[in-house]
């Protein structure tokens, strides 16, 4: 038997509150350069295989990234989701 979901849990939210913080109301990132060019070179010399990569694969990938190299691409990856989203 599949488990096909949780049901009967909603989210409780506070209408007097504010609509929750997005992207765009926190501070801004301390980005590093250098960091940021290496992780998005190594995305440029995969091409597409890049985009093709499975689910296990990109894990591989982003686990073998040094750190600062992550959040840089942790960085990237939220400014261009913020920036669809807005535009949507």
């Amino acid at each position: 038997m599949a488990i096909k979901g949780i049901t009967g849990f909603r989210l409780r939210r506070d209408p007097q509150r504010a609509v929750a913080a997005s992207a765009a109301a926190l501070p801004a990132a301390l980005y590093d350069q250098a960091a940021q060019d290496r992780v998005m070179a190594k995305i440029d010399a995969m091409g597409e295989g890049f985009y093709a990569m499975s689910e296990d694969e990109f894990g591989d990938w982003l686990d073998a990234l040094p750190q600062d190299e992550f959040f840089e691409f942790m960085s990237v990856t939220i400014e261009l989701e913020e920036r669809q989203r807005v535009a949507a």
